[in-house]
């Protein structure tokens, strides 16, 4: 399902007056509540179909009609090879598109050692930017939010060691869930129904593959997977429904050429010989529908020699099937590919060649129907640029708002003459076009990128 499902204020002291207290409890929940029948992550960017109340709405049973101050939470590491629970409790969410993101700093003079990680979001209304989590000497990574829009999950990275976290989008509850040593907690991904978390480590010679329990802390191995060498292993990539999850093959110096499904409910310890490969070629980005029905496959290339054409982009069964080509474009490089409503797919253009002749008349955000109509243009990438979608997760609230109008954007540039200088810059606008908001840019060496969308 479109990894949909696939994925405030400071706590309401209290209402003082009954009719105070009604207009706490009015505030609508953002979007409907999508249909759970095929685990859609989120299609409808509503707040998820849940069985445990481990939805944001508190595991213990809190009225969901107002803000509950988060109970203690740890930031400490659980003992190794074992895994926190989360600790929840219900926010009331506003009417306001909010779009969150990161703001890493590194050290003077360092790209690499932290200064510090933080969480904000900005109100798209009003233009308000507040901090949610400021964590010092940490990158924080991964960030995504949840498909109820209460909560972000992230993974922070300092001195060899990788925590994955938890804050609830008011700023309480920072919270630590699990923690590695090594080389780190890879593309973590939280379901749309928001009861497991998969995510990969690598350890010498071995890759594992976890799958958190969310509500009980239980951690199993999905995978185990030998390194034999370079190029083995997987990489885990977004939800198909709320027990499959699209992986994807781990290529030297190469894009991926194989795109799996693992079922979390055929066991532990399953092997990568023992999972469907729907895709057998090499291609650049892939998406599942917004109804969860389609996978399409873009094929449009990055390489050591830059991003060029031609590329396409094709249909099919989201389990595997004959291909239909939706989109051919000999000229120009298609690099991304986002399903974001049930008639509408996001597209990056970027040819950027390292040598040659590079035509970067089309590079830019566009737009097009599933069957491949429609394609208009969003935004323009001038020389020097280019442009991102949110590269930690795949649901629709990671690239568009809760009431599906608007997208947030990323842009990395840098000076003709200074390669080495960038400055990253974060946007939304329009799916209906016009000129994009700029909302954060710096160029310091502080880098900037979406978690996704939420309301407050």
């Amino acid at each position: 399902m479109k990894q949909l499902l696939r994925r405030i204020l400071f706590p309401v002291l209290s209402c003082l007056l009954l009719a105070l207290l009604a207009a706490c409890s009015s505030v609508p929940t953002p979007g409907g509540t999508p249909s759970s029948g095929n685990g859609q992550q989120g299609n409808s960017g509503g707040t998820p179909t849940t069985s445990n109340g481990n939805n944001g709405s508190g595991n213990g049973g809190n009225p969901t009609s107002s803000t509950q101050p988060m109970p203690q939470t740890s930031t400490s590491c659980p003992a190794t090879g074992t895994a926190r629970a989360m600790v929840t409790a219900n926010l009331v969410l506003g009417n306001h598109n909010n779009i969150v993101y990161v703001v890493n700093e590194y050290q003077p003079g360092s790209n690499s050692t932290p200064k510090a990680g933080t969480l904000k979001r900005y109100d798209a209304s009003s233009g308000a930017k507040t901090v949610i989590a400021g964590i010092p000497n940490v990158s924080i990574e991964s960030a995504q939010v949840s498909a109820d829009g209460k909560w972000i999950l992230f993974t922070t990275v300092n001195s060899g060691q990788s925590t994955l976290q938890l804050v609830r989008m008011d700023g309480q509850g920072l919270q630590t869930l699990f923690c590695f040593t090594g080389a780190g907690i890879a593309n973590p991904q939280w379901s749309s129904d928001q009861q497991h978390v998969i995510f990969s480590v690598f350890q010498t010679g071995l890759e594992k593959v976890y799958l958190l329990t969310i509500g009980t802390g239980n951690l199993q191995t999905a995978m185990s997977i030998p390194d034999g060498g370079p190029g083995q292993g997987v990489s885990v990539r977004t939800w198909l429904d709320n027990s499959r999850v699209y992986l994807t093959d781990i290529q030297v110096d190469q894009p991926p050429d194989k795109i799996y499904i693992l079922n979390i409910n055929n066991g532990t310890n399953q092997s990568v010989s023992s999972l469907p490969a729907l895709v057998n070629k090499t291609f650049g980005d892939f998406d599942n529908s917004y109804d969860g029905s389609q996978l399409y496959v873009d094929y449009g290339l990055c390489g050591q020699g830059g991003c060029y054409p031609p590329s396409s982009i094709t249909a099919q069964a989201a389990t595997g099937g004959a291909q239909t080509t939706v989109l051919n474009q000999p000229n120009y490089d298609v690099t991304t590919v986002r399903a974001v409503t049930s008639g509408t797919l996001l597209l990056v253009i970027n040819n950027a060649q390292v040598a040659g002749s590079n035509d970067i008349s089309h590079n830019g955000l566009w737009r097009m129907k599933p069957d491949g109509s429609g394609l208009t243009r969003l935004t323009t990438d001038p020389t020097h640029q280019s442009s991102a979608l949110n590269t930690t997760t795949q649901f629709p609230w990671s690239n568009l708002s809760r009431d599906s109008q608007t997208y947030a954007l990323e842009t990395t540039s840098y000076a003709q003459n200074n390669s080495a200088s960038y400055t990253y810059t974060l946007e939304y606008g329009s799916l209906n076009g016009g000129s994009p908001t700029i909302f954060a840019s710096i160029s310091d060496g502080t880098r900037l990128s979406i978690a996704g969308w939420t309301t407050m």
